[in-house]
């Protein structure tokens, strides 16, 4: 075999390669009017381009007169920017909430109506001062089940009244995080003003007076447990209860999936005068 043919044999396989990675390959970079002329018949190629604002960069910087689209910066669904925190209607809801957790201790705690003869003030500072290690003495289901429940209302409040987050629904967002740590501050304050502050547990019925029915437990489990009730609450209404509703048309089916499966969020929608089964982010349960 002659050489010109074996190297004609072994050049073979390079010439059928290039096509495929030929197109691999990007295109030489184009400069000045060249690319001013690419750039803007990409741009006009692209659906919806006419709506797109251009900017343009100096000539002599690094993009030398490059022409390119500026895309608008997208929020998340939910995400309503420039509203401020409703203060006046979240303290109603959050002292209407209040008020019927200490009604219900008033009505069924005779040692709290008994602690409600004695010296106000010498009363109440003795409370605090009893406030010491963690427990105090309650039974699980109150410092474990109940309070991190009263945690989930308080946050649920500060949502409701919160209009950049109060249509923002579980998930992995930023603002969706933002929003629940902030209800959960809000739940931390209100649990504080719960336990020990004027209109509180220690000066309606001086908890903690004696040293042995104050501690921590309730001030620090209540929002931490209240954040991962409404974490909860959350998955399962996005995961579960839209699905329920899509699934069936009957109201009272739809309103025992959105009561049942999230009764904090029923319970907080109360404090505001609202149905239970009520949803910022979606229609009501007779809507297809």
């Amino acid at each position: 075999m002659r050489p010109r043919e074996l190297a004609l044999i072994c050049a073979l396989p390079l010439i059928a390669a290039s096509p495929a990675w030929a197109h691999r390959l990007p295109p030489a970079p184009a400069f000045g009017a060249e690319a001013a002329i690419s750039q803007e018949k990409a741009a006009a190629a692209r659906p919806g381009a006419a709506e797109l604002p251009v900017s343009a960069e100096p000539a002599g910087s690094d993009g030398e007169g490059l022409i390119r689209p500026v895309r608008p910066r997208r929020e998340p669904p939910g995400a309503e920017t420039g509203e401020a925190f409703q203060w006046e209607p979240a303290m109603k809801q959050a002292s209407l909430f209040l008020g019927i957790m200490h009604g219900w201790r008033l009505a069924t705690e005779p040692g709290t109506r008994e602690e409600l003869r004695g010296p106000f003030l010498r009363d109440y500072v003795a409370a605090i001062k009893g406030v010491r290690g963690w427990g105090d003495g309650d039974p699980f289901i109150v410092n474990y089940v109940g309070h991190p429940f009263q945690g989930a209302v308080s946050g649920y409040i500060q949502i409701h009244n919160d209009p950049r987050f109060q249509r923002i629904e579980f998930g992995r967002s930023r603002l969706y995080w933002t929003s629940r740590l902030r209800a959960m501050a809000f739940a931390a304050a209100a649990s504080t003003q719960f336990e020990l502050g004027p209109l509180s547990e220690a000066s309606i019925g001086n908890v903690g007076k004696k040293g042995m029915d104050g501690g921590a437990v309730d001030l620090v489990v209540t929002p931490l447990g209240g954040l991962g009730v409404m974490l909860a609450e959350d998955a399962l209404d996005r995961l579960l209860v839209r699905r329920i509703e899509g699934w069936t048309r009957r109201p009272l089916l739809r309103i025992l999936a959105r009561g049942f499966l999230n009764p904090n969020r029923s319970f907080a929608n109360l404090m505001r005068l609202k149905a239970p089964w009520r949803r910022d982010n979606r229609p009501g349960v007779l809507d297809p």
